[in-house]
């Protein structure tokens, strides 16, 4: 006899939330304190606000990430301790996007993705990520460089180990 066991039911539901009076979970604008997404202007100053919950029937009690993606790159990661059912977590006018990557001129996709590296269990992954668009522009050639921080940036380099023709061996 083979027994058939329904699948448990996602008891936390992480998921990106558009607080009241936000247009969406995830804004991305050129001034602080916007509630919905607007064009980024040419002094290249972009402020990205988001909010997420918990609309499971029982509590997050596991600390996970909140990943925030450029064009499916992570640039930034906060943590959080967990949520309570229906508790909020929120980041308002986060402005180091520029600090953090080079932002090319064009269309750029920018995610947020909840408990990204699937810490807690029983989460519903089918409705924790959330992306929008926005047009970063062309910038004058007199805006003053944003140096990246190099604290933020993977601590990788090329090198040849002794003995070694060149940095990849196959």
């Amino acid at each position: 006899n083979s027994e058939v066991v329904a699948n448990e039911p996602f008891a936390v539901s992480l998921q990106p939330f558009a607080m009241e009076g936000w247009s969406s979970p995830l804004i991305v604008a050129s001034t602080a304190g916007a509630t919905k997404s607007s064009v980024i202007g040419q002094d290249g100053q972009i402020f990205i606000t988001w909010a997420i919950t918990n609309s499971g029937t029982e509590s997050a009690n596991t600390a996970f990430s909140i990943d925030l993606l450029l064009d499916g790159i992570t640039v930034e990661r906060w943590s959080s301790k967990g949520l309570f059912v229906e508790e909020i977590q929120s980041v308002k006018d986060w402005n180091l996007l520029p600090t953090r990557t080079l932002i090319t001129s064009g269309t750029h996709t920018i995610s947020l993705v909840v408990d990204s590296t699937g810490y807690v269990r029983n989460n519903d992954f089918t409705v924790s990520t959330y992306s929008t668009t926005f047009e970063w522009p062309t910038l004058p050639s007199n805006t003053t460089d944003i140096s990246i921080s190099p604290a933020r940036l993977p601590n990788l380099s090329p090198s040849i180990p002794r003995n070694w023709d060149s940095p990849i061996s196959i």
